[in-house]
């Protein structure tokens, strides 16, 4: 990775010094926000190693990111940039390193930047209105939004906040034409501008946001409720730099080694650092009105891990929950693709007949793959015709989409129609894949074939939805009882489940240990938590983590089974993972002390089971296992 890589410092009379690519930017973003002439230093090191465009490259982001209160400073770094270019003259851009006339371009755009004016006002209103957007439940397609801007933009008022909303909805959508359309509408509303084409330029490059911002600061100038940008004429760069006046070598300091770089990720150095000491700025003109309200919530969003305090990942999670509530199929974001290198085509010699080729690789080893088990009965899959996202009122999310994991809400079942479960609360969870859903539904209908007042299996009525090509599980909602409130450590996370109310309040399995002494557990609630460690075990189900068991009163209920056919672990037998090693020795005392309940819990399986001949020869030999375990 480009961060990773080795940077050589050759100074005067031999002196040689190693960096890493990642902290040189880092201190260099950090001196000039300090406006310490040592950023010269770092810049020159850029320069050396063949970087010179991408220390301009950060040039850049640091004047709308941390000098974004001379607004037209971005007008100054281009100038010293399309300098650089013409010096290179078309070369590559490792060649600038030597070029005098390139090092030149660089350090004025750095000097000029050292002596600016200091502020991350910009970057923080954009935070928040980020939360904004996060809190609001309305969505807009990428035309309304479009047409919401320019409604903004013709506004007479010109107030900056209410357009670098409408613009951000705009931006997020990531729509090139409609972007496009957002440039084209702030260069007809001021068309004499000469630093909109410039930050139009940069957009494209990265740093949208930033760049769309700096711009709207330029437009509403006349808001009366703006902080006191500098609208002035850009100061004029420095004719030269003196290079024997920059010092010979240097050290990285302790406070460029933030969340950014590889050192302070391992000293687990993370917002609450960034703030304290990274983003330091020094002769900032005006107080930051919008520097509080983004510091708390992104320390929310670090806490919480609700989401990740990044604004590219808060962008993509909008974005998702915006296609999803149009009923829009995702849209993966494109990325550039190298072009292949021409090279000529060497004709590729042939071995002799009946022998084994030359040289030839051995293929590639595959990892082994879970040999998941398919439901011996046919699934009842029922088609929808829209999202079934769509069909749900007053809903809750209980899981945001993240990485991997799919959705899941909580609300009133609304569809059109004389459906049984209509106006019924329900739990919808999707996209997930079909062997999933399929196999959540033949389990659910196993434990109920299964269970009995003696012993208790209790199951959850499932349906499984198809729309186009994705599938979804559909259940109804055990969790009446539950109390659900805002999180105040992430808003992300619309919804927890409070454990600590009174014996009605469903709690999850895990919290409910912690909550309660083991030795005063009902032996109601012990049984059916054996029965879930037995059924889980016997199929092969691999995630036994507690917070997919729920309790309320005297029920529990094993939710989240999706995959079966784990293989058998290393570990003693019927052991849990996700434990400690205290209650492992509790399972194994409450194992011993209802061993006879849980041989007779197995013979009722046995005999109730009405897919036994069905099932498939690695869950007969599982059973056998089991079996043998339990009677051990």
């Amino acid at each position: 990775m480009f961060a990773r890589r080795t940077l050589t410092w050759e100074g005067p009379q031999g002196v040689e010094q190693k960096y890493v690519t990642g902290e040189v930017i880092s201190v260099l973003q950090k001196e000039i926000r300090r406006g310490q002439p040592a950023a010269l230093f770092w810049a020159q090191v850029l320069w050396q190693n063949g970087y010179a465009n991408a220390a301009f490259n950060r040039l850049k982001v640091i004047t709308i990111e941390d000098a974004s209160v001379c607004v037209r400073l971005a007008e100054v770094v281009e100038h010293c940039y399309q300098a650089f270019l013409k010096a290179l003259g078309g070369q590559k851009l490792t060649a600038s390193r030597h070029i005098p006339a390139c090092l030149q371009a660089l350090l004025r755009a750095t000097q000029a930047l050292v002596d600016a004016p200091k502020s991350r006002c910009l970057n923080h209103a954009l935070t928040l209105q980020r939360r904004q957007l996060v809190d609001r439940s309305d969505v807009l397609t990428p035309a309304q939004a479009l047409a919401a801007f320019q409604q903004e933009l013709k506004n007479s008022s010109g107030c900056f906040a209410s357009r670098l909303a409408a613009a951000l909805r705009v931006q997020i959508w990531n729509d090139r034409a409609t972007c496009r359309d957002l440039w084209q509408a702030m260069d007809r509303h001021e068309p004499s501008s000469t630093l909109l084409p410039v930050l139009e330029r940069w957009s494209k490059t990265g740093n949208a946001p930033l760049c769309l911002a700096q711009a709207l600061v330029w437009l509403s100038r006349k808001d009366p409720t703006l902080p006191a940008f500098q609208f002035s004429t850009p100061p004029s760069p420095p004719v030269a730099v003196d290079v024997s006046q920059i010092q010979p070598v240097l050290e990285i300091p302790d406070y460029a080694l933030d969340k950014h770089t590889a050192r302070g990720h391992a000293r687990k150095r993370g917002v609450e650092h960034f703030y304290a000491v990274g983003a330091q700025v020094a002769h900032e003109p005006f107080p930051d009105p919008w520097a509080d309200g983004a510091r708390q919530w992104y320390l929310e969003l670090e806490q919480s891990k609700a989401c990740s305090p990044k604004s590219k990942e808060i962008a993509r999670m909008l974005l998702e929950r915006w296609q999803r509530a149009l009923g829009m199929p995702p849209v993966t974001p494109q990325t550039k693709r190298k072009k292949p290198a021409v090279s000529q085509k060497i004709p590729i010699r042939q071995p002799p007949v009946n022998q084994p080729p030359v040289n030839q690789k051995p293929p590639k080893r595959r990892k082994p793959v879970v040999d998941v088990w398919s439901p011996p009965c046919p699934a009842a899959v029922e088609v929808c015709h829209q999202d079934p996202f769509l069909w749900l009122k007053e809903a809750i999310h209980t899981q945001i989409p993240c990485a991997w994991k799919p959705p899941a809400c909580v609300g009133v079942w609304n569809t059109p129609g004389s459906d049984v479960w209509a106006q019924r609360r329900v739990f919808l969870k999707g996209p997930v894949s079909r062997s999933a859903a399929v196999t959540q539904q033949w389990l659910n209908r196993l434990k109920a074939s299964l269970h009995s007042p003696v012993f208790p299996l209790h199951a959850m009525e499932t349906r499984v939805l198809s729309w186009e090509t994705k599938f979804y599980l559909l259940m109804l909602d055990y969790s009446a009882g539950w109390t659900t409130e805002p999180q105040p450590k992430g808003p992300l996370t619309l919804t927890v489940i409070k454990s600590g109310a009174g014996v009605e309040c469903s709690k999850i399995w895990q919290a409910y240990l912690r909550l309660t002494p083991w030795e005063t557990i009902p032996l109601a609630l012990i049984r059916q938590y054996l029965a879930i460690v037995l059924f889980r075990h016997w199929l092969g189900i691999s995630d036994t983590c507690h917070r997919n068991i729920l309790q309320r009163g005297d029920r529990l209920w094993s939710v989240d089974e999706t995959v079966m056919g784990h293989p058998l672990k290393d570990h003693p037998a019927l052991s849990v993972g996700h434990l400690t090693h205290a209650f492992q020795a509790q399972l194994a005392a409450w194992l011993q002390q209802q061993r006879s309940w849980c041989q007779a819990l197995l013979e009722h399986w046995h005999q109730a089971n009405p897919y036994w001949q069905a099932l498939p020869s690695a869950v007969l030999e599982r059973w056998t296992v089991v079996t043998a375990q339990l009677t051990e």
